[in-house]
């Protein structure tokens, strides 16, 4: 009400990860009073709706079981909504419209063409779609630390990987072998992002480790895989190692092992990789 009588204008509010507290505190001593929290802060919200031009929560979880939105009942989803399809992300026209001069930056650096640098960009940090419309959208973060540090990387993966995550795998036994598959989801089961669904996909489509790769439209079913490069390979890097408990393994499990032997043709090298990944899984005995 302050900000509005000095300003003149009326006040948009901006909560970003707000179940990340929800989360880190689940099923613990502390989730009720945090979710007390959270209800008292958005009824304050609602009591200032006059002074209010809009308000927006981003997150992955919808907490609905003891829901903390009840007083803000006027809310609306756009997680697969084309009309905010780009909102969060960076289009192919805006790459090349206003990110010329780092891409001339990049592809000088290590050697490219300016085509080929733009296809390897596209490779590792594009392939995310929030609609049906399947417009492509690049990851902002990863696409803009390549850029400052003049750099192919694996960027994403830098910001952790959701232990509350890995921890749902486990307690669903689900087989992440899944994940190299297609998914198939419709919009309601995508949309069902509560943290106590025991359905790991819509998380997995919230977080960013799946996207929209296909649309049916008779069927009105959505077709679900990894969105680049980057997030794959990271998967195998990062996700699998922690589900599999060989993170604290040696090196032959590193993906870029693999990756090297791949690109050099070295099958001893691809072999000794696969050995050395089997070494470590559990196997029953006695068959």
């Amino acid at each position: 009400m302050n900000a509005e009588k000095k300003t003149g204008q009326k006040v948009v509010v901006l909560v970003d990860e707000y179940d990340k507290s929800l989360l880190e505190t689940i099923n613990s001593d502390l989730d009720e009073k945090n979710r007390a929290i959270f209800k008292g802060l958005f009824g304050l919200l609602k009591k200032q709706d006059a002074h209010l031009r809009f308000v927006l929560f981003t997150g992955v979880t919808k907490f609905s079981k003891v829901s903390i939105f009840s007083d803000l009942n006027q809310l609306r989803d756009i997680s697969i909504d084309s009309s905010y399809e780009a909102i969060c992300g960076i289009t192919q026209s805006e790459l090349e419209s206003t990110f010329a001069p780092e891409i001339e930056s990049l592809a000088s650096k290590w050697k490219m063409s300016y085509q080929e640098c733009l296809s390897e960009l596209k490779m590792r940090y594009d392939g995310y779609h929030f609609s049906e419309n399947l417009t492509d959208i690049y990851n902002s973060f990863s696409l803009l630390s390549a850029f400052s540090n003049n750099k192919f990387g694996n960027y994403w993966f830098s910001t952790g990987t959701p232990s509350f995550l890995i921890k749902k795998l486990f307690d669903i036994q689900f087989n992440p072998r899944h994940f190299l598959e297609n998914i198939r989801a419709t919009e309601d089961r995508l949309k069902d992002y509560r943290p106590e669904n025991t359905d790991p996909i819509p998380l997995f489509y919230q977080s960013g480790y799946l996207t929209i790769t296909g649309f049916n439209p008779k069927q009105m079913s959505y077709t679900l895989g990894f969105p680049n490069a980057e997030v794959k390979y990271g998967f195998l890097n990062a996700l699998a190692p922690s589900y599999l408990n060989v993170e604290d393994k040696p090196a032959p499990f590193n993906i870029d092992i693999l990756d090297d032997a791949v690109e050099s043709g070295d099958t001893d090298g691809i072999k000794n990789w696969f050995s050395s990944l089997f070494a470590l899984l559990p196997y029953p005995s006695g068959i």
